[in-house]
């Protein structure tokens, strides 16, 4: 569908903006005196235009254009402050209703209908028909038949012989005959329709063959004269199928061509593997095949009779429920249903039935699915759910597959398509794969590049997956871990600490239910990766040489000048004995008052640096609205001071350190609380802003070693500190892990 999107301002051009729904939107400026222009070039060329303007003007500007609303373009008016959307012309017919609905979804806001039945929420024929593809027949008829519709709230409906096509909305009823009905469902060539209308779906298929060269115009008459021989309505042609010698034959080209039909090639194994008591052919004897018209028609549907030949050109027909039908692969993301795409959003709403895995229906907001066919499965029913959806696609339905993250990355899509082949046509909607939702909690930890590697060894043999590792620890780069099954972790896992620690991989992040509202980060030294800490929910991303830590934020350096650089020839961040250029330290105990320190926060990173300031022997005030429940309980038993608030400038007026651990976005108003007082800070989120930090610290007897990088590189001080503690021997718990775990 080609949008034209006309704006007049720089205001008008931010809404035009927010409203263009795919690259193929046209955002177009109408400088003064342009608007004539502007329009006529677009009214044949889109197939909607939208006016980010005044009611008025869009009115202006279409009068003249004006002239039949089943050719008519879409017209819709959006303000220039997006209160709301007017679908002016082309409601129905022209698409307008539904891209009007797309178009406020993506503002926020609400259309403003003013058709009848699209205020009383109801499906008018004229819609419908919009909708399926389907033509209209009868167009004079629908003011009387949208008018029942209203009063009545329900039209009767007559569906013809041997047709099959998706449920209709609830408010059209079947009838046993055509003389009791308000709409008519049909392919056939019926007689006038009287005070109805008829709606004709492009529910046959047709199979064709001719010999080489011959002539547009004979093709033409005798495939008419097929459809004549059955009663078929040119357009109920939903496809014209051929052998694939025959697809680029200029005749059978150009009547597809004329139809608004795709010519699709059928290879030579479905024709051979699709059974009939075809007619006696010629192909036979030239091609080895019991023909080409009757079984690629029959390939798709039910034949309606024997094939149609003269003149060098073979026809015959055949009641397709595939054609009206469609399967969508769909990556719903890692969860979150605001990771759903816009596309997949509108996939789900139009279909008629939904399949997947239980998990990934249930996170769909009821609303999406109410209905629908709705089937859930469990997991290791893959093959099953997508002949499933297959099945259902092949009754004509629009169904909906369900494959969590991106369905071409570990996912469905390749099952799919494999299955399907000639059977259901199949398009896939991308999805957002979990590693890319764990890059955007944990920093930008893959800006030069990222390995994803799956761990299960179901579907392929573990020399496969261990060959998969080897390469991406020998990358150096970010890798991303999936599917932790259960079945031999352990060992798994001790090959990829091995693995990876050879290479110089330090750290593993462990993300679990990433997106969604119960999502958990945490970090450890990549030798302390165990199978206990892991389950299926839970992607393992491994930061690459190039990755900083900051705060608790990581960081690949993509080479700009402002980013701190590596003295390391191999560019290498976090490795013991690396020269990181940083800020001197003064490393230093404290004693007595001295170790009276504020926390500002209660959230994780709070958590993590207080464990460590109270192993220390610290004093410790915590100004936060709330606190994460470990924190509570510590407040609770006395071990640490807690005032329900947002910390203040007598906070750091009175103490001499503080430790700020806020989120990024409150950092700021944190700092300017404390400048001009005398109070020392540790900003978490902000090296550049710290007086001191913590460092990564570990018991040796009666003596504590700690090792900092200023906050440059903790990954660094953490392996350094591993490394010394080995030689001294000592204990770390998890209490003074400093900047180990920050």
């Amino acid at each position: 569908m080609i949008v034209a999107i006309l704006y007049f301002s720089h205001r008008g051009q931010g809404v035009a903006e927010r409203l263009a729904l795919s690259p193929e939107d046209r955002q177009v400026r109408v400088e003064r005196g342009g608007l004539r222009a502007a329009v006529e070039s677009w009214w044949t060329a889109a197939d909607a235009i939208v006016f980010v303007s005044s009611l008025g003007i869009a009115v202006r500007a279409i009068a003249p254009y004006l002239s039949d609303k089943a050719d008519d373009p879409a017209v819709i008016v959006v303000p220039e402050d997006a209160s709301c959307v007017v679908p002016l012309t082309g409601a129905h017919l022209g698409g307008g209703r539904d891209l009007a609905e797309d178009l406020a979804a993506r503002l926020g806001t609400r259309p403003l209908h003013t058709t009848a039945s699209d205020r009383a929420g109801l499906t008018a024929p004229d819609l419908l028909a919009a909708r399926r593809g389907w033509t209209l027949i009868g167009r004079e008829n629908l003011p009387r038949i949208n008018a029942r519709l209203l009063d009545e709230r329900c039209l009767r409906v007559w569906i013809g012989n041997g047709i099959r096509i998706a449920p209709l909305p609830p408010e059209y009823r079947p009838v046993a005959s055509p003389g009791d009905s308000d709409v008519i469902v049909s392919p056939n060539r019926l007689p006038a329709p009287g005070d109805r209308v008829q709606l004709v779906p492009r529910c046959v298929v047709a199979g064709t063959g001719c010999r080489k060269g011959v002539a547009p115009d004979v093709f033409r008459t005798v495939f008419l004269k097929g459809l004549e021989r059955y009663g078929i309505l040119p357009e109920a042609v939903g496809e014209i199928r051929t052998i694939p010698e025959k697809t680029a034959e200029i005749a059978i080209v150009a009547v597809a061509r004329e139809l608004g039909v795709a010519v699709v090639p059928v290879a030579r194994e479905t024709i051979l593997a699709t059974g009939g008591d075809f007619s006696p052919s010629a192909a036979q004897r030239r091609l080895g095949l019991p023909g080409v018209a009757e079984p690629c028609a029959a390939s798709a549907g039910t034949l309606l009779g024997p094939r149609l030949a003269e003149n060098g050109v073979t026809v015959a027909l055949s009641l397709s429920p595939a054609v009206p039908g469609r399967l969508t692969v769909l990556g719903t993301g890692p969860g979150d249903t605001g990771s759903v795409t816009l596309s997949g959003r509108g996939a789900i709403e139009e279909a008629d039935a939904v399949v997947g895995y239980g998990l990934y229906v249930d996170l769909l907001p009821p609303s999406w699915i109410a209905g629908k066919i709705v089937e859930r499965y469990s997991m290791g029913e893959e093959e099953l759910r997508v002949e499933r959806a297959i099945r259902l696609a092949g009754e004509g339905l629009d169904v909906v597959l369900l494959s969590g993250g991106d369905p071409v990355l570990f996912g469905l899509a390749a099952l799919a398509r494999s299955l399907a082949k000639d059977r259901v046509p199949v398009r896939v909607l991308p999805g957002i794969t979990a590693a890319q939702a764990a890059g955007a909690i944990l920093g930008a930890p893959y800006t030069n590049g990222l390995v994803l590697v799956s761990l299960s060894d179901y579907l392929q043999p573990w020399p496969a997956v261990r060959r998969a590792l080897r390469g991406a620890a020998a990358s150096g780069m970010t890798t991303a871990l999936y599917n932790p099954v259960k079945r031999g972790l352990d060992d798994k896992l001790r090959e990829v600490r091995n693995l990876f620690s050879e290479n110089g991989y330090e750290l593993a992040c462990l993300v679990r239910n990433a997106s969604r509202v119960d999502a958990s980060v945490r970090t450890l030294p990549i030798g302390q990766l165990r199978a206990d800490l892991l389950d299926m929910r839970t992607l393992v991303l491994l930061p690459g040489a190039s990755v900083l830590r900051e705060g608790d934020l990581f960081l690949d350096r993509r080479g700009y000048g402002s980013e701190p650089k590596s003295q390391d020839p191999k560019g290498g961040a976090g490795c013991p004995g690396d020269a990181v250029e940083g800020p001197s330290s003064l490393m230093i105990c404290l004693h007595g008052a001295a170790k009276n320190i504020l926390v500002a926060g209660g959230g994780p990173v709070a958590l993590r640096k207080v464990r460590t300031l109270l192993a220390s022997g610290a004093a410790v005030r915590v100004a936060a609205p709330e606190l994460v429940p470990e924190l509570a309980v510590m407040a609770a038993e006395g071990r640490l001071a807690w005032e329900r608030r947002n910390v203040a400038r007598d906070d750091f007026e009175r103490h001499a350190f503080a430790l700020i651990a806020l989120p990024k976005e409150e950092t700021g108003e944190a700092l300017a609380l404390a400048d001009g007082t005398s109070c020392l800070l540790d900003c978490c989120s902000d090296v550049a802003a710290c007086d001191w930090s913590l460092a990564a610290q570990f018991r040796s007897g009666a003596f504590t070693i700690g090792v900092s990088s200023g906050g440059i590189s903790p990954s660094g001080s953490a392996a350094l500190k591993k490394r010394l503690k080995g030689i001294l021997g000592g204990t770390a718990p998890e209490e003074c892990m400093g900047e180990m775990s920050s």
